[in-house]
């Protein structure tokens, strides 16, 4: 799946993770633990099984998201569209083996009325969800990893 090329609002970002694809997906399609190693992720509702068409709610920052999942390739990508406050995201999560380890590359674009009238803040927003998401996925994985 891709981002919308033309939305108004998108970014790209990709960490290195010192960990298997495998591992990195464990944490990354536990959709419930969300909210244990990314403090922006609350009040989480999960389908039974994490499958394309499945839909689930979430709160980060000031609204409730209600997403459904589009594309579950295991230890590949994970995708999803959401929609909240007036804005449609598209969310895309690919696992890259590396070097050992694994690059998780993270792209999202945001469509819709606010992003037009509030296209700067809401780019600040997007890259700083994007920075956070990112390195608190690799601090749980890795921690994850460490452990005995």
């Amino acid at each position: 799946m891709d981002i919308d090329p033309d939305a108004p609002v998108q970014a790209t970002r990709s960490v290195a993770i010192a960990a298997a694809p495998s591992l990195v997906w464990a944490v990354l399609a536990d959709i419930q633990s969300w909210p244990n190693w990314n403090t922006d992720v609350r009040d989480v509702s999960v389908p039974n099984e994490v499958r394309p068409s499945a839909t689930f709610s979430w709160r980060s920052g000031p609204g409730r998201i209600t997403s459904t999942i589009a594309v579950v390739e295991p230890e590949r990508e994970l995708s999803w569209t959401g929609r909240t406050l007036g804005i449609h995201a598209v969310h895309v999560y690919r696992l890259q083996p590396w070097r050992g380890g694994t690059t998780a590359v993270l792209e999202e674009s945001w469509t819709g009325l606010p992003t037009r009238l509030l296209r700067r803040r809401c780019q600040a927003m997007l890259n700083d969800a994007l920075d956070s998401g990112l390195t608190r996925l690799k601090s749980a994985v890795e921690n994850r990893s460490a452990a005995p």
